[in-house]
């Protein structure tokens, strides 16, 4: 003894997808998030003391932007020696929000780092 369904029951299981028109609105949206989280980020990052960022005082940085969320992890990324005294690491902090890439340009004998740069992701 099965019960039939009609047609009309399975177009309504079927979940509705959302319209075009909120798929753009939602995209822009996203892009404006995007936007607005690099612009705190370089306003952020370019207001450290220049002389010498560290990890803690980077990651303080971008911990206070609200648009980034919570740290979850840092991890090394990677390690290119530049020269005899220099050396790159490229550090990823991943938050609630985004993932962000800072390169440190640290000197090894007076243990001073540079902000090299940074990217979101």
């Amino acid at each position: 003894m099965g019960t039939k369904m009609s047609s009309n029951d399975t177009y309504n299981k079927v979940e509705k997808l959302p319209s075009a028109k909120n798929l753009i609105k939602q995209l822009k949206t996203n892009a404006m998030n995007r936007k607005q989280l690099n612009l705190d980020l370089t306003v952020s990052l370019m207001n450290l003391a220049t002389d010498n960022a560290s990890l803690l005082s980077v990651s303080k940085a971008i911990g206070s932007i609200k648009n980034a969320g919570k740290l979850l992890k840092t991890s090394l990324v990677s390690k290119k020696e530049i020269g005899v005294e220099w050396t790159n690491k490229t550090y990823a902090f991943i938050f609630e929000n985004c993932a962000v890439n800072i390169d440190l340009i640290a000197n090894r004998k007076t243990r001073n780092q540079i902000l090299g740069g940074f990217q979101v992701q």
